[in-house]
């Protein structure tokens, strides 16, 4: 969902990669603990480095929902 939200947000404002600003995308805990950044391609990553979840557009309704 993160991605899809993202992803909507980028397009509408026209957004582009040289945009974004050091911990943009960044999604945090209620703690305040970083869990996740999405990058501008919409690919979900762990803080580590690692890939969660590849981008979700809304030309894939199976997978995004109402997402368009």
């Amino acid at each position: 969902m993160a991605s899809a939200i993202f992803q909507q947000y980028r397009d509408h404002y026209g957004i582009g990669a040289s945009d974004m600003s050091e911990g943009c995308g960044n999604i945090y805990a209620n703690d305040g603990t970083l869990v996740a950044t999405v990058s501008y391609n919409g690919r979900v990553w762990h803080p580590q480095g690692e890939l969660l979840q590849e981008s979700i557009t809304a030309s894939a309704p199976d997978e995004c929902g109402d997402c368009k």
